[in-house]
């Protein structure tokens, strides 16, 4: 199991079905293009869980600082791929969010997610945005 960075435009497309579990609005043809916009404009960075050659998990995430609670790294995807969810994916791509903030000294995590899923595959209702010290998975599809 390896996490990578998706910079060139087909790592970034290898992520694409997995993202879309998360966010079915995407379309395949303005996903790579999206992304390096956020990149370029907003410091965003796609990573990607890859296990047996297989995209598994896909976060997608940036670095700020905000005046309420200063510099932060903010989670605005995590999803691991529903046909292999309750594997320890969604965990593992967490881990990389709570790794890179500790590295920089960040002490924030915040993850937003539109729905969650339960480890016994129920959905329940998410809060909009999750904060602590560390990874808080209670807005993770994971």
């Amino acid at each position: 199991m390896i996490v990578e960075h998706a910079e060139t435009d087909e790592q970034m497309a290898a992520t694409y079905e997995v993202m879309r579990q998360l966010r079915p609005h995407l379309v395949r043809e303005d996903y790579v293009p999206a992304v390096r916009a956020l990149m370029a404009s907003e410091g965003f960075r796609l990573a990607a869980l890859i296990d047996e050659g297989s995209v598994r998990a896909v976060a997608g995430y940036r670095v700020m600082t905000m005046l309420y609670g200063g510099r932060l790294l903010y989670m605005d995807d995590l999803v691991a791929d529903e046909t292999v969810r309750s594997r320890g994916y969604g965990r593992s791509a967490a881990g990389l969010a709570e790794g890179r903030g500790a590295a920089a000294r960040k002490t924030n995590v915040r993850i937003l997610s539109e729905r969650f899923v339960q480890p016994s595959g129920g959905r329940a209702p998410s809060p909009r945005a999750a904060q602590g010290g560390g990874v808080t998975l209670g807005g993770v599809a994971a």
